[in-house]
């Protein structure tokens, strides 16, 4: 039945794809066209597909996520339609080329069409990290939160950014916050999770990946974060057990597994090597 879903709705959205594209090539592409366009979609349903999927897959790794957030990004690039989702959409495309200082535009550009919109804040956020800016990255994704305070990523995000600076304790309390919100969200728990590994918290982690899991058995993050925190304890069986569930679902994280400084204190053991480096 799960499959049946999402067939049906990669067909739904590759529909709406293929609908829009229909309209692009029919119509101008002046500057009142542009807005007249603009004004259309933000209106239609492509737009709605985009926000929808983006909220649960916020780096667009999915392929229906993909194809939406690029049907987007095209009608920004060309100028069609040009506006806050679009330009959103092409930052997103950009940030996920590691075209970080493209994102950075893009992003800033949604932020001219509308300035009251919390997500290309959140955006820009973690491209002005990944660009070696701190502080303005904080900013921004703080102003994501001033503008949006009940949005649970915006409170997950600032969470892995102060995590990735060592600053733990403030980390716990905006993804204890990020949960508050949204009980449901496997990212904020995935998110605690980890700051409280970085805290060796353990037991605590642990039940908040456990959480996760809870919250969708199929998701191989959780599993991949256990199997982290387990070799970080010294506890290599498990480690590897808790890996193995997750490239058994996503095979994605054998080559994470393979780099991943977490491992190192059993990327020597057999099971580890014969996990990661041999079974192909």
């Amino acid at each position: 039945m799960k499959r049946h879903r999402i067939i049906w709705t990669i067909t739904g959205v590759l529909a709406l794809i293929a609908a829009m594209t229909f309209v692009v090539r029919e119509v101008g592409e002046g500057p009142h066209e542009a807005a007249d366009n603009a004004t259309t979609l933000r209106r239609g349903r492509l737009v709605d597909a985009m926000l929808d999927l983006v909220d649960k897959d916020p780096q667009a790794r999915r392929p229906e996520t993909k194809a939406v957030v690029e049907a987007l990004a095209t009608l920004a690039e060309r100028g069609t339609a040009q506006c806050a989702e679009t330009y959103y959409a092409l930052g997103v495309r950009l940030r996920g080329q590691r075209d970080f200082e493209a994102a950075e535009t893009a992003f800033r550009r949604a932020i001219e069409f509308d300035p009251d919109w919390s997500w290309p804040y959140d955006g820009l956020g973690y491209v002005l990290y990944s660009l070696g800016k701190p502080e303005e990255c904080e900013a921004n994704l703080r102003k994501a939160i001033a503008l949006e305070p009940s949005w649970s990523r915006g409170h997950n995000d600032l969470s892995v950014v102060l995590r990735m600076q060592g600053r733990f304790l403030e980390s716990a309390e905006c993804a204890r916050r990020a949960v508050e919100l949204d009980p449901r969200s496997l990212a904020a728990h995935n998110t605690l999770g980890n700051v409280l590994v970085s805290l060796e918290r353990f037991d605590e982690a642990a039940e908040t990946y456990q959480k996760a899991i809870a919250l969708n058995p199929e998701h191989p993050t959780p599993y991949y974060n256990i199997a982290c925190m387990k070799s970080l304890e010294g506890k290599p069986d498990e480690a590897v057990q808790f890996l193995e569930k997750a490239i058994a679902i996503d095979s994605i994280f054998r080559e994470e597994a393979a780099d991943d400084a977490d491992f190192e204190p059993i990327r020597d053991t057999d099971a580890f090597r014969r996990l990661v480096f041999e079974e192909k």
